[in-house]
């Protein structure tokens, strides 16, 4: 029941650990940078990221990106004209045509001259062995029926390098609370009330068990320290590694 309650509000099991990422804060010290300018803090930013793109980056290989109208998607394509031929650059887009991620993503492909294919979600139909296979090749960390089509990723050669963004919001500030909670119990409550997934469009019902104390859900090593707040802790902890990150 407490797996099925995680899944139904979160969209992924609060329980999953990944092997893939393990979170250590005590590199974490914000205050270092009290006294840089803006100028002198883009500068370790860009280096960073130059950094990871070409610790990751493979030119031999072929390299695939999902491409939205996201902040994440249109940087990562950005970085990787540094590397390639904006036409050995394959990007598509799921969505429904007409939003604005959708047709962003159009303009920005046709703009640079990237290899470009669109699936329009209205005209396509899923299947239920289809939903099984994309649980399986994400650990079972999906969001309900919000999954980009198997065949769409099948059909690129196999030793593609797929690259897609996540964390651009916290990396940025934007998931940043203003006013962060002050204690442990404040800060579960309203990341319950924050990161609620799996609700009816409209009437935002909770597809939850609306009995069940969604607290129980919540069981993790909090660090208490100055330098991450208890609301990025469970930000990190749960959303980015058990939704947002890659499987």
């Amino acid at each position: 029941m407490k797996r099925l309650n995680s899944f139904l509000h979160f969209g992924y099991f609060t329980d999953y650990e990944s092997p893939k990422y393990k979170l250590d804060y005590s590199g974490i010290d914000k205050s270092q940078y009290d006294n840089f300018s803006t100028d002198e803090i883009l500068e370790i930013v860009w280096k960073s990221l130059v950094s990871s793109f070409e610790k990751y980056i493979d030119t031999d290989k072929p390299v695939v990106v999902p491409l939205s109208g996201g902040m994440d998607s249109r940087f990562i394509l950005g970085m990787l004209l540094n590397y390639y031929n904006p036409k050995d650059i394959f990007t598509y887009t799921v969505g429904t045509k007409g939003t604005l991620d959708f047709d962003l993503a159009r303009k920005v492909a046709n703009l640079v001259g990237t290899n470009h294919r669109e699936i329009n979600l209205p005209d396509y139909n899923y299947t239920l062995s289809e939903f099984k296979e994309i649980s399986k090749r994400t650990s079972h960390q999906c969001v309900l029926f919000f999954s980009h089509p198997i065949s769409i990723i099948d059909s690129y050669p196999s030793n593609s390098q797929i690259w897609t963004g996540f964390m651009g919001d916290n990396l940025f500030g934007s998931s940043f609370e203003k006013y962060p909670s002050k204690d442990i119990s404040s800060a579960i409550q309203r990341w319950i009330k924050i990161d609620k997934r799996n609700i009816i469009d409209t009437s935002a019902v909770s597809l939850a068990d609306p009995n069940f104390d969604l607290s129980r859900l919540i069981d993790m090593p909090f660090v208490h320290s100055n330098k991450i707040s208890f609301d990025e802790q469970l930000n990190l902890y749960y959303r980015q590694v058990n939704h947002v990150s890659p499987h």
